[in-house]
């Protein structure tokens, strides 16, 4: 336990310090309130100073209020934080605010004074709710941090405590009822403890963040005048030591295009009072934090979201709850396995059978993504090999290859500095007819910009070796090399850009055109469009 300066009340009266030791700390009771005018600081108990100014003050009051009671409860010693701390000190308030959790959870009581609240009994009144005291950022471990709590009315009058009234402060706080009768905090996800901060607030911008590092076990250096970046600073330290994903709950303040996987603030966790972690038996993902983003090893889902236009294909990131219906959030691709959140989505529920799993691998998400309410050039982010238009009549994209550099939303392949073969199977509609093949376009961008080879995959004669090796299960590292299939399926060297086929005993040439096009809301500068001209002899 960090060094504590304590208050002590000698026989006479007198009010003193007991200057921390490296000894065992003696049983003390601390106080929890809101700071108002004429505080005593610590300065003003220093020997030497003119004690009837000190007694003066309104602040005085509290001081005698605690030592008081302290002595009522059997107990020599109590702390009050507007004068333990020399906040002259900035070593000493530093290691006060990372300390000050545990000072209040290793305390034998609480006092918390309600400056206005009237007298009465605390499950009685309403009143509760409407305390300044509520609405501070740092009264919220004071509250949630000593196993004993007594609450006095604006009189100094008891109103009731932490374990009789426990159902009625949970309603007034919107805290856990399990979390306040145990002080447990390791069933309550992220979210759930940002959430319980959302509606608090602090003078310094700074202190909304540092309030809340106790609730986490995070220690670190403040920095005043950071301003929002201590929140983002907490975030990050609570990654580096939790796998809890629900730390990404939280729904955008603002309407943007895209947003930081991380929150700006707590007000944001407003709504994830119900989202609830996973269980470690069901998942248990590892991530990090480097130059590019957040990195993790996980598996999507693709899902159309009901909130959004029903054509428009998404990706969902599981963050918690029930597996079979998780909470999540929706992210766009902007690169070979390169994320950014939907600034237009808020976290939601999907059902498990109204998505579709992708394979598990290596991805980022942007943590400082652009803030702009249009889409962006996605070349600015990785080079596009090619798009298949999502307005076509006749063909759409239904497997791609390697699955993890091809953006379903979008409908495109994107490049790599390899040289690798990217293959995309179309089910394709003669037009005139019902009748529907399934051709696979073989694509390498650095060797033959613009030129690509097809094949009727129902042609099984012909392709059928090649067919099952090109779909087969593969590792997620696993890449297509034309010298390599050209070693093991020579049959490629008679491929093209067209094919044929009789339908009805009459014979369709189907031919792929790769088009230099700008494409709105993918890209500024032109980039490959696939399309198919097809007709009849």
């Amino acid at each position: 336990m960090s060094l504590i300066r304590l208050l002590q009340r000698k026989p006479d009266g007198e009010i003193v310090f007991r200057e921390p030791t490296n000894g065992k700390v003696p049983a003390y009771a601390i106080l929890s309130h809101t700071w108002g005018e004429e505080e005593v600081i610590y300065q003003d108990l220093k020997k030497g100073k003119d004690k009837n100014k000190t007694v003066n003050k309104a602040g005085w009051r509290k001081i005698q209020f605690c030592a008081k009671q302290a002595a009522f409860d059997n107990l020599d010693y109590f702390w009050v934080d507007t004068c333990c701390i020399d906040k002259s000190s900035s070593a000493e308030l530093q290691e006060a605010i990372n300390s000050m959790f545990r000072w209040y959870k290793n305390a034998e009581v609480c006092y918390v004074f309600l400056s206005d609240h009237a007298p009465g009994k605390l499950s009685h009144s309403r009143s509760l709710g409407k305390c300044k005291w509520v609405t501070r950022g740092w009264t919220l471990q004071e509250l949630i941090a000593p196993s004993v709590v007594k609450f006095y009315a604006e009189d100094w009058s008891l109103l009731g405590d932490k374990e009789n009234d426990a159902g009625f402060i949970a309603d007034a706080t919107g805290i856990n009822l399990a979390v306040l009768e145990s002080g447990d905090l390791s069933n309550a996800s992220v979210a759930q403890r940002m959430s319980w901060a959302a509606k608090r607030n602090c003078t310094r911008l700074e202190d909304v963040a540092y309030s809340l590092m106790g609730l986490f076990g995070i220690n670190m250096p403040m920095l005043y005048g950071e301003g929002n970046n201590a929140f983002r600073r907490l975030q990050e330290e609570i990654v580096k030591s939790s796998n809890d994903l629900t730390i990404f709950a939280w729904n955008p303040a603002e309407v943007v295009k895209y947003c930081s996987i991380f929150a700006p603030y707590p007000a944001v966790f407003s709504k994830s009072v119900n989202v609830k972690k996973f269980n470690p038996a069901f998942s248990h993902p590892e991530f990090t934090l480097n130059n590019k983003g957040l990195r993790m090893t996980t598996s999507l889902w693709k899902y159309r979201c009901e909130q959004t236009d029903a054509k428009t294909l998404r990706y969902f990131l599981r963050l918690g709850g029930d597996p079979s219906k998780p909470t999540g959030v929706s992210l766009i691709m902007v690169g070979p396995g390169y994320f950014v959140r939907d600034g237009h989505m808020p976290f939601s529920t999907t059902p498990k059978s109204m998505a579709a799993g992708m394979r598990t691998t290596e991805i980022y998400i942007a943590i400082h993504p652009p803030t702009t309410t249009k889409s962006i050039d996605l070349t600015s982010f990785s080079q596009i090999s090619f798009v298949v238009p999502s307005n076509q009549t006749y063909w759409k994209p239904t497997i791609a290859i390697p699955e993890e550099l091809w953006d379903d939303s979008n409908g495109l392949f994107f490049g790599t500095v390899n040289h690798i073969i990217q293959v995309l199977q179309l089910q394709l509609r003669i037009p005139n007819t019902s009748v529907e093949i399934s051709v696979v376009v073989l694509y390498d961008r650095l060797a033959n910009p613009g030129a690509s080879l097809i094949f009727n995959r129902e042609d099984w004669r012909r392709y059928g070796r090649l067919t099952k090796y090109l779909f087969r299960p593969r590792n997620a590292n696993e890449r297509f090399r034309m010298r390599d299939l050209l070693w093991e399926y020579p049959e490629i060297e008679n491929l093209t850009d067209h094919l044929e086929v009789i339908v009805s005993k009459e014979r369709f040439t189907i031919k792929a055109i790769m088009q230099l096009k700008v494409l709105q809301d993918i890209s500024t500068t032109r980039v490959y469009s696939l399309a198919f001209e097809i007709s009849k002899e």
